[in-house]
This record gives structure tokens, C-alpha cells and sequence, in this order.
């Protein structure tokens, strides 16, 4: 955002970084307004962003069958199986703080956010370093957009312009996961109609069928 816009308000003029911290934003209403005197230069202390992680539910929509097991051939290894049963899935709760002194600095970061959320922004993840190949899609909804202002007091009073925009995402958590070998020989002793051994002569053919 600029703090002053060019005469023609298109072309920009100045551009800043917008500090973003993962806090409640309690903590930088605190800091606005310890100072009793207001001698500090809120234009330094302005615009600033915090995130917060507010609630987590279990979404069993998403809910898969809990003995299904997802097995991978272990990277590096061709002879042996990685494997973990299913991924939980939660709902992930956040917000998003944005401090500014005045409506114009607000707006225009607003309007960097918003393009991207029609609602929902969608990113490409590997969730677990088990499975390096395997990526799910998480998407991170925009469920509103608040910009309560606070008009009460006298000219000398810091004015408050908070907006607060809440977010959802789709998330998964994994347990544990066992790598063990695969098996590759089997010795056993086979019995035919007539309950007699097999002898090494006898020819005895096993279907594997894939997948069971």
C-alpha cells in the first residue's frame, strides 16, 4: 500500500512491505493504546498484519473408511513397503488481522487478498515425507470479511481500523507410518487331494492376484 496516492490514482507511487506475525490481534490493540500520552509516530508502527489459528473440528464429511491402509514402495528401496491407514480430516480455523491507520492503506491491501480467494484458493501439498510422490489439494476458503471502525472519541484520540477476514482450511493428519520388507520366497509343504505331500517331482502352479 502507499500512504499517498499520485494525482491520477492509477500509477503507483511508493510501495511498502506489510509485516505479517503470528499473534492475536488484542496484542497490537495493546500496543496502540498503552501509551496514554499518544506520543508515539503511529505511521511507523502502521500497517502491520497478525494470523491466529482459532478453532479445529473434525469434518466427517471427509471421512474415510478408518482400517483402509495407503502402501507405497519405499523411495531408494524396491523391495520394501511403506504403509499408514488413512488420513483424518479437520477443519482448521484462522484469522487474519490487518492494522492500518487509515481506510485508504486498508483498502488497498484488501485488494491484494481478494483476487485470490473466489472463494476458496487451492495449493498442492505433500503431507507426508513418508510418501514424497503423493500430494493432496487443500483448499483455504474466505468465509468473511469484517472492518469494524472505531469513530468514538475526540480529535487527539488514535482511530482503530481493524479488518479481520476468517478462513477455513481442509486439512488432513496423518499417524504413524511402517516400513517393513517385502516377501519375496516362501517355503511351505503342500498336500494334494490325497493328503499326501507334494513330491519335488510333481508340478504345483500358484496364482497371485493382484492387489489381495
Amino acid at each position: 500500500p502507499s500512504h499517498d496516492m499520485p494525482p491520477d490514482g492509477v500509477t503507483e507511487k511508493d510501495r511498502i512491505k506489510v509485516p505479517i506475525a503470528y499473534a492475536p490481534k488484542e496484542k497490537y490493540i495493546s500496543t496502540l493504546t498503552q501509551d496514554e500520552d499518544l506520543n508515539r509516530n503511529t505511521q511507523v508502527i502502521l500497517p502491520r498484519m497478525a494470523f491466529e489459528m482459532v478453532g479445529i473440528s473434525y469434518d466427517p464429511m471427509r471421512k474415510q473408511e478408518t482400517n483402509l491402509k495407503r502402501k507405497f514402495v519405499t523411495p531408494g528401496y524396491s523391495n520394501r513397503i511403506t504403509s499408514t491407514y488413512v488420513d483424518t480430516p479437520y477443519d482448521i480455523n484462522f484469522e487474519l488481522s490487518i492494522m492500518v491507520r487509515n481506510i485508504e492503506d486498508g483498502n488497498q491491501i484488501i485488494e491484494q487478498i481478494l483476487p485470490y480467494f473466489a472463494p476458496a484458493y487451492s495449493m498442492s501439498v505433500n503431507l507426508n515425507p513418508a510418501f514424497p510422490d503423493e500430494f493432496r489439494t487443500i483448499p483455504i476458503t474466505l468465509n468473511n470479511v469484517n472492518q469494524p471502525i472505531d469513530y468514538e472519541g475526540n480529535y487527539g484520540t488514535t482511530r482503530s481500523i481493524i479488518w479481520t477476514l476468517s478462513f477455513t482450511m481442509k486439512a488432513w493428519f496423518s499417524g504413524p507410518s511402517l516400513t517393513q520388507n517385502t516377501i519375496n520366497t516362501v517355503i511351505t509343504n503342500v498336500i494334494n487331494d490325497s493328503y499326501n505331500y507334494v513330491r519335488d517331482t510333481d508340478q504345483v502352479t500358484f496364482i497371485i492376484v493382484t492387489g489381495k
